[in-house]
């Protein structure tokens, strides 16, 4: 009888287990989902740490002490972020003037050649000029007549929420230097702690994994960053051949945004071809930008993302859309940024699981306490795994 007591709570103990761990992910879904601003700042400085952590590690082999060295490349990206920002500056100033002065003849060149068509296809009449949009918004705006106390003090109250919002957004950027250099300090240690912390008979899996994860998100990382500035360098190269206004300032943006995946090209795309219809209106202009951007991505799928990003990232390109979908849904542009190389290492991760659960006396249907299998070898207890 104690012994049919015993073997019942020994094979009750799996299913215990097991909705002890749907628990944990629920409710780690659940601070996940209240804490999301806080968590994205932590894996953005995570992913910060992993970018730089290779020219911490050269001035560590140099005979610098860490500490050091993570002061001295922080100093360095600081230099090179303050002179992108004044060459970035620079840059916009310049454009900005140019398309000040070029702003009439867009204007008339949206009044004969993108007005009328527009028109054709909504079938209303549209305002021709900046006066007419001017009168139509006061109309309508009289029209609303809205209460000018409630007004005054809605503008007042998103006045004071914008300014609480900047003074957070400022304080979230603080933190993010603060955790990647806790994390820098501690780079060279991480995959021995997180191996510290599990079953001895989980480990053999483990590592091998966290491997994969160390040189997944440093491939994708820098390749990245380097495929981003490459694709600036050739959209901007591009669309000055086609010559079409603030090439340079298109091409880079669709550079930068080509981190987060189509969202580049399209962004690129759109603004390219409005460009093109209000300076030319023509067709050919227009086939140009098309035939500039089908060339670039054409190239990046050929030869430069297997060549600067690799293969590692293992995604399907459907999964990496609903990632991006699932990151700007939770976490917004930051969400939308990390949502690859996040989705990426969520996949080793549940891989890794995977081999665990399927290793496991609950997927065997042994009891807990015998041997199990794993992948043709038997671990007979969990103290022998450690000694050997």
């Amino acid at each position: 009888m104690a012994q049919a007591g015993r073997g019942e709570g020994e094979a009750g103990r799996p299913r215990g287990w097991a909705l002890a761990g749907l628990l944990a992910l629920a409710v780690t879904v659940l601070l996940l989902y209240y804490l999301a601003t806080l968590v994205v700042l932590i894996v953005f400085a995570f992913f910060l740490a992993y970018l730089l952590n290779p020219m911490v590690r050269g001035l560590e082999r140099m005979g610098l002490p860490r500490t050091l060295g993570i002061f001295i490349i922080f100093l360095f990206v600081l230099l090179v972020l303050s002179g992108l920002g004044f060459l970035a500056v620079t840059f916009i100033e310049r454009e900005g003037v140019a398309f000040q002065d070029r702003l009439p003849a867009y204007v008339e060149a949206f009044r004969q050649h993108l007005l009328p068509r527009a028109e054709q296809l909504l079938g209303v009449k549209l305002p021709e000029t900046i006066e007419e949009a001017l009168v139509e918004g006061v109309r309508y705006a009289r029209g609303a007549s809205p209460d000018l106390p409630s007004t005054v003090s809605r503008v007042l109250a998103r006045a004071f929420s914008s300014t609480v919002s900047f003074l957070l957004f400022v304080f979230d950027l603080l933190i993010v230097p603060v955790v990647a250099f806790y994390f820098l300090q501690h780079m060279e240690t991480v995959g021995a702690r997180v191996l510290a912390y599990l079953p001895p008979a989980w480990r053999p899996t483990v590592a091998p994994r966290l491997a994969e994860i160390n040189l997944l998100v440093g491939e994708y990382l820098r390749g990245a960053v380097v495929l981003a500035l490459a694709l600036a360098v050739l959209y901007s190269l591009g669309l000055s051949l086609v010559g079409i206004d603030m090439a340079v300032a298109i091409g880079v943006l669709t550079g930068l945004l080509s981190v987060v995946p189509y969202v580049g090209a399209l962004t690129g795309f759109s603004l390219a071809s409005v460009m093109a219809l209000i300076t030319f209106g023509d067709l050919p202009h227009l086939l140009g930008v098309a035939a500039v951007f089908a060339a670039v991505i054409g190239l990046e799928s050929v030869v430069l993302t297997p060549k600067l990003v690799g293969e590692k990232v293992g995604l399907h390109p459907v999964v990496t859309i609903l990632a991006v979908l699932a990151g700007g849904k939770l976490f917004g542009f930051l969400g939308i940024l990390l949502a690859v190389p996040t989705a990426a290492v969520l996949n080793v991760g549940a891989r890794t699981l995977l081999e665990l659960y399927r290793a496991s006396p609950l997927f065997l249907g042994v009891p807990v306490g015998n041997s199990w299998q794993e992948g043709g070898k038997t671990h007979k207890n969990l103290d022998s795994e450690v000694h050997d």
